[in-house]
């Protein structure tokens, strides 16, 4: 079974305030830390990163520096997520029976949550590492409380997710015809009827979102290996 990935690396990181994803972490781009963990896979055999217009060559020559086995391409992405996947989904590797997709801001990603959620993909359509929240969950529209939701049923979605690389695609071309719009490919799975597997992840998996969460993911940075599933 071979895989290929996409990292949605074109976000203009408008909460942050710059570039996050090459924003640089202990000498290195954010997003090259996703893809250090990704190339030690074996059944990865590329990584496709769609990023925004101009800014190839500082993210090209960054890699150019280093040696890989696996194939990485970088390409122009798309003015939103869901645009940028449709774009890397055009570059997969015909050989690749699945597709999984990763936030460049979730630098702290375990090589065991990708290659369970692989794994679990010989039984579904898909798989999602997300994480079961700690907080009692209240919803409303308004500002006043109408319901409280039993968090025993609820799951805090984040990547890796993986795919049946023939079924995304179906899914990203009914979600283009019917303009749906999406945060993440497993809804659109979902709106198709397939379905998607979840594996527990881990709380270290954050998404890098705002200025503060910058300082929290130098100390991850620094002690990682303690923090580890």
């Amino acid at each position: 079974m071979s895989v290929s990935v996409i990292i949605p690396c074109a976000g203009r990181s408008k909460r942050f305030g710059e570039l996050k994803q090459f924003k640089m972490l202990n000498g290195e781009p954010l997003v090259f830390k996703s893809i250090k963990i990704f190339l030690q896979i074996d059944k990865i055999n590329e990584i496709i990163i769609p990023i925004p217009k101009g800014n190839y060559e500082p993210l090209n020559i960054f890699l150019d520096n280093k040696s890989f086995k696996k194939k990485i391409k970088v390409i122009k992405g798309g003015s939103t997520r869901q645009e940028s996947v449709e774009k890397g989904m055009e570059q997969v590797n015909n050989n690749s029976s699945l597709v999984c997709i990763h936030d460049a801001a979730r630098p702290f990603v375990e090589k065991v949550l990708i290659e369970n959620c692989i794994k679990k993909c010989d039984h579904y359509d898909g798989s999602i590492v997300a994480i079961k929240p700690t907080d009692t969950i209240k919803f409303s529209k308004t500002n006043t409380i109408e319901n409280t939701i039993d968090r025993n049923k609820i799951w805090l979605a984040q990547t890796p997710q993986v795919f049946n690389k023939a079924k995304l695609k179906r899914a990203i071309k009914k979600a283009k015809t019917s303009n749906i719009k999406a945060t993440d490919e497993s809804y659109l799975m979902e709106k198709m009827g397939y379905k998607i597997n979840i594996v527990e992840g881990s709380a270290i998996n954050l998404k890098i979102t705002f200025k503060s969460d910058w300082s929290f993911a130098e100390h991850l940075e620094k002690n990682f290996n303690e923090y580890r599933i």
